[in-house]
């Protein structure tokens, strides 16, 4: 069995998620994928509420079932009352998944700080790593040491979404139509999200 991990805070989904899930099922073939919904202890920007965020994560992975049941939503990291982390949530689901191989998906964004994700090395040696770039080149690839036997994937995937634009563009009122799934426009406007404060 292979079970493929993407973690992040979802705030909000978009199109480029959408880009990204896709590929990973097309190119790697998982039996799962579990979309995490984090609060990463690496941004320091206010996260919309928790309830929001989960309910915006489930239309993702509704998207993507819509082809074939294949996504899965886990609540572990929001229930955690401290900060949670990668090395934790892999933890948690081999012993969900005691007999899997984990592939752990992420944007090239977090690539570059993943030598400061907690135990590196030990994500390295529980998972191979599928790094989603856009034009990462060789000689930009971060450098940090890896464990034996350790996998990381490169996947060209030249997709340029922000959530941080959208969120931008949403407070001034502009169109994301092109940007986001129709379901997660309809939530976030029945919802009065990411509208600038009054």
């Amino acid at each position: 069995m292979k079970v493929a991990l993407f973690g992040g805070t979802f705030d909000p989904p978009h199109n480029g998620h959408i880009a990204l899930l896709t590929l990973t099922r097309e190119l790697f073939s998982p039996d799962r994928i579990v979309l995490s919904v984090s609060r990463n202890p690496l941004k320091a920007s206010v996260l919309t509420p928790d309830a929001h965020r989960l309910a915006l994560a489930e239309l993702l992975a509704d998207e993507i079932n819509a082809t074939g049941n294949i996504v899965e939503v886990n609540t572990r990291e929001l229930r955690r009352k401290r900060p949670s982390y990668t090395i934790d949530t892999l933890k948690h689901l081999t012993s969900k998944y005691p007999n899997a191989d984990f592939l752990l998906c992420i944007g090239e964004d977090n690539y570059r700080n993943f030598s400061r994700w907690k135990s590196p090395e030990k994500i390295l040696a529980m998972s191979q790593v599928a790094v989603f770039s856009r034009q990462m080149s060789d000689e930009k690839r971060p450098s940090f040491s890896l464990v034996q036997g350790s996998a990381v994937r490169y996947v060209k995937l030249d997709f340029s979404i922000s959530a941080t634009d959208i969120r931008a563009a949403l407070s001034k009122g502009d169109d994301v139509s092109d940007k986001l799934p129709r379901s997660i426009l309809r939530y976030i406007a029945a919802h009065g999200l990411y509208q600038a404060p009054l």
